[in-house]
């Protein structure tokens, strides 16, 4: 058997439904249960790996704690001073 993952258009849903079930079994949907709990898996997946990839190659610079943690002071400052009443 093989196996391959499709996406079908909502409104085509039906339609596909339909097509597996006059398949006399020879095509069989099982549902991904990553999918089930969260549909954007594979593509949160996908930018992962690539910023993984983006990062052991140089192409993006990793901050260190410290540095974080000093731009993220600053900017919460900038918030609370902006949106303060």
């Amino acid at each position: 058997m093989t196996a391959r993952l499709i996406h079908i258009d909502d409104e085509y849903a039906q339609k596909f439904n339909e097509f597996v079930d006059a398949s006399n079994g020879h095509i069989e949907i099982i549902d991904d249960p990553k999918l089930t709990e969260d549909k954007f898996y594979y593509q949160r997946r996908k930018k992962l790996h690539q910023l993984h990839d983006d990062i052991q190659s140089g192409k993006v610079a990793m901050i260190d704690e410290e540095r974080f943690e000093q731009e993220m002071d600053l900017f919460e400052k900038k918030l609370i001073s902006q949106y303060d009443n």
